[in-house]
């Protein structure tokens, strides 16, 4: 009879063990670009050496994340990436978010202009956009 009762207490020790470990699923930043007259928010084609204003909104995918790095890279004509910016976050800006208005000049001759935006938090985690503008 110890023995079964032993075995029960066992098992539910084993139990509650495995149900009380911290989830360990990465949840990532989280993304977006801003709508509105003025905004530039999905692929387009425009006429080129136009000014264009693409806005990002970025949170935090929990209380305890922290945003650390938005970069901006665009690759021209599917040939090269360069790195146009990358905003380093302060560390000590605890904020749920962070929002930032990108100006771009296109180039002045027709062509595909690929953008894209990745938010980064302390642990790694990255999120990311992406736009294409044709110019003609």
């Amino acid at each position: 009879m110890n023995k079964i009762i032993a075995s029960v207490i066992l098992s539910l020790i084993v139990v509650c063990a495995i149900s009380c470990q911290k989830d360990s699923t990465t949840i990532s930043p989280y993304i977006f670009f801003k709508k509105g007259a003025g905004y530039v928010s999905q692929d387009d084609t425009i006429a080129k050496g136009s000014v264009l204003t693409i806005g990002i909104i970025t949170k935090r995918a929990s209380s305890t994340e922290i945003l650390t790095r938005l970069s901006e890279v665009v690759t021209y004509d599917n040939t090269f990436d360069s790195t146009l910016s990358n905003i380093i976050i302060p560390s000590n800006t605890a904020t749920d978010s962070f929002n930032h208005n990108y100006t771009i000049n296109t180039r002045s001759i027709p062509g595909t202009e690929k953008y894209t935006f990745t938010i980064y938090d302390q642990n790694g985690s990255a999120n990311t956009l992406k736009l294409t503008i044709r110019t003609e």
